[in-house]
């Protein structure tokens, strides 16, 4: 029998089939190959987000507070080894260049890491790009009525050449100087363009309304404060506080509350104390006690919406002993606290300061004013630090209006005030 081969008709109607599934499949394909693409490119700008949140924890103390917004380039991540040098675009194989615009911000008490603005490149512009640094901070915070020096920055080319002379800087914001007469933002671009091969970096300068005022002029100057230093720190738009200075580094500032915030607290509720095992409302509760949450809570309420004090972590610990002669123990595990504005004065602290425990009229006078008059509800006469005491060790130890460190011996039945200790740059 001969073999026959297929017909014109059986010919077209195969052809007729293939381009039926064609005509279903390559657009499925291509959304596949399209949605793959989209995918890579999201993660690609998660990758960016994330290297920028890194970034943001390496350089705390530079980050905005309320609705400030700083501004860096994508290039100043590559250069500090937050993020790798050629970052592709899958979609079009275009690499994101040096320029890119990433900010981060901070709304409803979380920051925001933001990709603002990317722009594409071929590829090869940018190997061997040169580098830019900016001199003195990537963000730089100034008080209306302070003077605006620049300090520029410096550049080298691929091969080391320094050519710090070629950079341009334009500065964004309300006007093309930076006004310290006024609240504002701007942003100084300090760019170097290499044989088409360009770098960028930015400083974002941020002029606000002094939060801190005094007569002492130690706040705004390099002479450090002596402890005892009164100041009045702006907490909110609508609060001010007199403090009292405890310590200045240098560059920050840590206070003391010159009264007792808000009524008075426990210093831990009878609840607690049943819960923590206790069996009756005197006796000891031992090394499980919730200790001083009560008082951090109230003291962290009264003080959240504190918001020009920058927030942070802590972990709070019972940083006794005293001295061994007074049965030191410790009551409470380290309790840790989130995203709070103001802390307790510590044992360690007092006794630095010039107190001694259980003697009267050793602190310093700014330590024990204000307390308010005893046997009265709204007032105390005294206030709790974060340490327990060595003989009921559910109680805290605290200063009183005798001017000494004492324990509440009478356990839980006495309540005293909480008075905040905050951190404030003296930048601001």
């Amino acid at each position: 029998m001969k073999n026959r081969g297929f017909t014109l008709i059986e010919i077209l109607g195969v052809l007729i089939i293939l381009g039926i599934i064609t005509a279903i499949t390559l657009p499925v394909a291509k959304k596949y190959i399209s949605s793959s693409k989209q995918k890579l490119y999201d993660e690609q700008i998660n990758g960016i987000k994330g290297s920028l949140k890194d970034w943001a924890h390496e350089n705390i103390f530079l980050l905005p507070e309320s609705t400030e917004t700083i501004t860096l380039s994508l290039g100043q991540l590559k250069q500090s080894g937050h993020t790798t040098r050629v970052i592709k675009n899958p979609k079009n194989n275009k690499c994101f260049s040096n320029e890119s615009l990433l900010t981060i911000s901070k709304k409803n008490n979380n920051y925001i890491y933001d990709v603002k603005e990317i722009i594409e490149v071929n590829c090869d512009l940018l190997e061997n790009a040169p580098t830019i640094k900016i001199n003195g901070d990537e963000v730089k915070y100034l008080n209306i009525g302070d003077s605006y020096k620049e300090e520029g920055a410096s550049s080298k080319s691929s091969n080391g050449s320094d050519i710090s002379s070629n950079i341009t800087s334009t500065i964004i914001g309300d006007s093309n100087t930076v006004d310290t007469s006024k609240k504002g933002i701007y942003n100084v671009i300090y760019s170097i363009n290499d044989s088409g091969k360009i770098m960028t970096a930015i400083r974002t300068i941020i002029v606000r309304q002094s939060i801190l005022t005094s007569n002492n002029s130690c706040i705004n100057n390099t002479n450090k404060c002596e402890n005892g230093t009164l100041v009045n720190v702006k907490v909110n738009d609508k609060e001010n506080y007199d403090f009292y200075v405890i310590k200045d580094d240098g560059n920050e500032l840590t206070l003391i509350m010159n009264k007792n915030l808000g009524s008075r607290v426990f210093w831990i509720t009878k609840e607690d104390y049943l819960e923590s095992g206790g069996t009756a409302w005197n006796e000891l509760v031992g090394t499980n006690s919730k200790g001083p949450l009560t008082v951090l809570k109230a003291l962290e309420i009264r003080t959240q919406n504190w918001t020009n004090i920058k927030s942070y972590d802590y972990t709070l610990i019972d940083d006794k002993p005293i001295p061994e002669k007074y049965g030191s123990k410790v009551a409470y595990e380290p309790i840790k606290r989130t995203n709070v504005r103001a802390r307790l004065l510590t044992f360690t602290e007092a006794l630095t300061l010039g107190c001694e425990y259980k003697e009267k009229n050793t602190c310093p006078k700014y330590l024990y004013e204000n307390l308010g008059l005893a046997n009265t509800d709204e007032e105390a006469v005294a206030y709790w630090l974060s340490t327990s005491d060595s003989n009921y060790i559910t109680c805290a130890t605290n200063i009183t209006f005798e001017g000494d460190i004492n324990s509440d011996d009478t356990t839980y039945s006495r309540p005293y005030g909480v008075r905040p200790v905050i951190k404030v740059s003296k930048t601001i």
